[in-house]
């Protein structure tokens, strides 16, 4: 089994963390500053919760984050923390390299707190799975039931090379996403 690492880019390395701290630091600021100035028990209670709620939110994407992905003899696997996605080749109708994500939509997911996961929508390509750690590199997956992932290793020839030696069949031509 071959393993490509998949690297955050700089956004996702610091962006989407230092936003979480901005923000946990305001939820939590001023709250503080509010409950100086009057009583009221509802600004207690989002001094507390606002915090939780942003502490799990940053748990569940590092959780989620995707580590590499590996090529065996009969699947793809999508390697996280937790959860680990598996893909089978018979489950897989083509593999393609994708030069241009500019203008992908989320519709719902992540986008930049340790990589860009969840739902997006691109015209050219419709609706799509994102596991990616970096806005570059991308690989399109096609299965048979009309899903769409799409990876984002760090080595995206090598990648598929690598399933151009054991699933020929599989390789599409790279096309422009438009």
């Amino acid at each position: 089994m071959k393993e490509y690492k998949c690297s955050l880019d700089n956004m996702a390395k610091y962006g989407g963390p230092g936003l979480i701290l901005v923000i946990l630091l305001l939820t939590i600021g001023v709250p503080i500053y509010l409950s100086t100035t009057t009583t009221d028990n509802k600004v207690i209670y989002i001094q507390f919760i606002t915090p939780v709620i942003m502490i799990s939110l940053f748990i569940g994407t590092y959780l989620l984050k995707t580590i590499s992905v590996s090529v065996a003899d009969d699947s793809i696997t999508i390697n996280r923390t937790i959860k680990p996605v598996i893909i089978e080749f018979s489950e897989i109708a083509s593999i393609r390299k994708v030069n241009n994500m500019k203008f992908a939509m989320r519709t719902f997911g992540n986008g930049g707190l340790f990589g860009y996961t969840g739902l997006y929508y691109k015209k050219g390509i419709g609706s799509m799975t994102w596991y990616c750690t970096q806005r570059q590199n991308y690989i399109l997956i096609e299965k048979t039931n009309g899903k769409k992932l799409v990876i984002t290793p760090d080595e995206p020839d090598a990648f598929m090379q690598e399933i151009a030696a054991k699933h020929a069949y599989l390789i599409a031509t790279e096309q422009p996403a438009t």
